[in-house]
């Protein structure tokens, strides 16, 4: 290691004094006379700085690692006592947590969190081999019923400031991934601003579309117990911030029900931290899913409170949130004036908060609405000014909802070429991203369309496939677009 390495560690603070080349001289003189006589041949001055020369077994992670190797090697021999032995061999070489006798911050992140994976990688080893826990799927284990109530009894039994501290580091961890994964989902999204990840937390990285799903796939019920265990002891921010993370998903899964439940636990933790703006966007999402529950009452009300917490926090990008979620329900209710002012009023503060991707959203929408309303001319002109926007920002899913919309305007124009063309570019880029409930939705609006100019067959392959997809998604939709092919069968029988 060269001497300004060593410098670098033993001052963090970058205030080295003037005599540090000295007095690293003076600790290495040292360290060299509490080793004895072996001390100049174990540190082994270098130009620039010093090598530590150490034999094969004496340095322990190395023997641990070692353990560890053979320990999967007769896993893989099915040699199962033989690789539990090595597994505890290697787990009576810790005293501790990593370098927890190291006062050197530096040390500690660049190295304790691997020394940590790779000692929890040999703990649930052992526990496996000891048919205590079961690896149903690779990484994914699941613990026998007598081992989680005693592990709870233990960890109730010796509650203590670090268990505390640990219980923030994990859901730290699954914070900072979900909200990647979020960001995956949804690039649009409006940023919720995270407080940096504690130290020694490394968050998963998440950057496609199939990754992200798989991830909250496998990790939902973990997730789910996450928002709920954060609420009850007393981290209302991840709380909350979870359940924000997970509402894309929710939303696209069809799990309408959980995405209540989740918001409504985020909204209470969020009251009892004071956190005003995790009641905001807690009670925003809850308005989201009383819309999509037909809970028409509750979701005026949890959105009208989003509304006055937003503005009373000065949050522009918020409040724009807050309308459009107001919008969609007025429209709902067939309420189509108050809906087109609300997403008129959302296009101006996306601007002002100079959230482009939520700006070309609002434009969407309005430019939808004015097919919805019979203005074409309008229509068109807003989806072009989206469309322009999205592909500036490299926002490929923005492009592709735009497109959908060019494919509705087309159609109810009659011109089933151009939505055929629309609503085809749309579903080539879902399916480039890997969005499975997109490219399901896209598939009916393709299948009317294909209906109304009259190739029955080619809108029943189009329903077909999206019924596919979202029984695989095993999602509530699934049910309307079998119904429609049944329509369609009965139909051309007659």
């Amino acid at each position: 290691m060269s001497s300004a390495e060593l410098a670098d560690m033993l001052w963090e603070d970058g205030a080295q004094p003037a005599s540090a080349h000295v007095t690293m001289q003076n600790y290495v003189k040292r360290l060299r006379q509490a080793l004895g006589d072996a001390g100049h041949d174990i540190i082994a001055t270098r130009p620039g700085g010093y090598m530590i020369n150490v034999q094969a077994g004496e340095l322990d992670v190395s023997v641990f690692e070692g353990l560890l190797m053979r320990a999967r090697e007769s896993a893989r021999a099915a040699r199962w006592d033989r690789a539990a032995l090595e597994l505890r061999d290697a787990l009576a070489r810790w005293r501790g947590r990593p370098l927890a006798d190291i006062p050197c911050d530096q040390l500690v992140r660049d190295h304790a969190p691997r020394l940590a994976e790779m000692r929890l990688q040999a703990v649930l080893g052992e526990l496996a081999h000891s048919h205590l826990l079961t690896e149903h799927v690779v990484g994914r284990f699941a613990m026998h019923d007598l081992l989680r109530v005693y592990s709870i009894e233990q960890a109730d039994a010796h509650e203590t400031a670090g268990r505390h501290a640990a219980i923030g580091r994990v859901l730290d961890h699954y914070l900072h991934t979900a909200y990647a994964m979020s960001q995956v989902l949804d690039p649009s999204r409006v940023p919720l601003g995270l407080a940096p990840p504690q130290p020694g937390v490394q968050p998963e990285e998440v950057t496609e579309y199939r990754q992200a799903w798989d991830w909250a796939e496998a990790e939902r019920r973990v997730l789910l117990a996450a928002i709920a265990g954060a609420a009850g002891l007393g981290f209302g921010r991840h709380a909350w911030q979870i359940a924000s993370s997970l509402e894309t998903y929710l939303l696209r899964r069809g799990h309408w029900h959980d995405l209540a439940d989740t918001q409504h636990s985020a909204l209470a933790a969020a009251r009892r931290a004071g956190d005003t703006a995790g009641q905001a966007y807690a009670q925003c999402s809850l308005g989201r899913a009383c819309t999509l529950l037909g809970a028409q009452d509750d979701a005026s009300a949890h959105l009208s409170s989003a509304l006055e917490l937003f503005q009373a926090l000065d949050d522009p990008a918020g409040e724009a949130l807050a309308r459009i979620r107001m919008c969609t329900l007025s429209w709902r209710q067939s309420r189509y004036d108050e809906a087109f002012v609300q997403a008129q009023r959302a296009l101006g503060l996306f601007r002002a908060s100079g959230h482009r991707a939520g700006e070309a959203g609002a434009l969407n929408n309005i430019g939808w609405f004015h097919f919805r309303l019979g203005d074409h001319e309008r229509g068109f002109g807003r989806c072009q000014e989206a469309l322009a926007i999205f592909r500036a920002i490299g926002d490929r899913r923005g492009e592709a909802n735009v497109l959908d919309s060019l494919g509705f305007g087309h159609q109810r124009l009659g011109a089933h070429a151009e939505a055929i063309a629309s609503f085809g570019a749309a579903l080539r880029v879902f399916r480039e991203l890997g969005d499975r409930y997109n490219q399901a939705e896209i598939l009916t609006h393709l299948a009317a369309s294909h209906q109304e100019s009259g190739n029955a067959q080619a809108a029943a392959q189009c329903w077909e496939q999206s019924l596919a997809i979202l029984t695989e998604l095993n999602h509530p939709d699934a049910a309307e677009v079998l119904a429609r092919l049944r329509r369609l069968d009965t139909a051309n029988a007659s």
